[in-house]
């Protein structure tokens, strides 16, 4: 593989996100979703009900790696 394709690779990532309805709401009431999401291809995964949770889980896929202390 050519450096320029593994440094882009390793700054890419992809998920596949699963989401369905919990049940179907009464008169007045909304719709529960809920959903699985997978990070390839480390294959963590998290399952949620808000979407919130969705961009936390994407959110500490993509945070770098905390930088070692130059003091030690």
């Amino acid at each position: 593989m050519s450096t320029e394709l593994g440094s882009a690779y390793s700054s890419s990532h992809s998920f596949v996100i699963r989401l369905w309805r919990e049940n179907v709401p009464a008169a007045g009431q909304s719709a529960v979703w809920r959903g699985h999401i997978i990070h390839f291809p480390d294959q963590r995964d998290r399952h949620f009900d808000d979407l919130e949770e969705v961009c936390r889980f994407i959110e500490s896929v993509l945070q770098p790696a905390a930088e070692p202390d130059s003091d030690l």
